[in-house]
C-alpha cells in the first residue's frame, strides 16, 4: 500500500489525561485505522496504545515513561508484526 495513492483510509483515536498531583500526569491514548486499496482489494489494519506518566523534578526538569503497543500488517505479506516497548526520557530546559 505505500506506493498505492488510490486508497480508502478510515480511524479513530482517543486520548484521556489525567493530573495525579501538582508535578505528575497520567496519559493513556489508543488508535486504529484501515487501509483498503481499492485497485488491490488489499486491507490494512494497524493498531497502536499508549500509556505514560510525565513528572515535574524541577522548573527545568522532567521526565516521562512510556509504555506502548503497536500492530500492524508486514510490508509484502499477510503477516503481523507487534511492538511492545518500554522507554523513558529527560528533558531539561536551559
Amino acid at each position: 500500500l505505500t506506493l498505492n495513492d488510490n486508497t480508502n483510509q478510515r480511524g479513530a483515536s482517543a486520548l484521556w489525561s489525567y493530573r495525579l498531583d501538582g508535578k505528575s500526569d497520567l496519559n493513556a491514548s489508543v488508535e486504529a485505522s484501515r487501509i483498503e486499496s481499492i485497485t488491490t482489494g488489499l486491507v490494512r489494519n494497524h493498531t497502536e496504545a499508549r500509556l505514560s506518566v510525565t513528572h515535574q523534578f524541577e522548573r527545568k526538569l522532567s521526565g516521562v515513561v512510556e509504555l506502548r503497543r503497536v500492530t500492524g500488517p508486514v510490508l509484502g505479506g499477510r503477516d503481523k508484526y507487534v511492538e511492545n516497548a518500554l522507554s523513558a526520557g529527560v528533558l531539561m530546559k536551559f
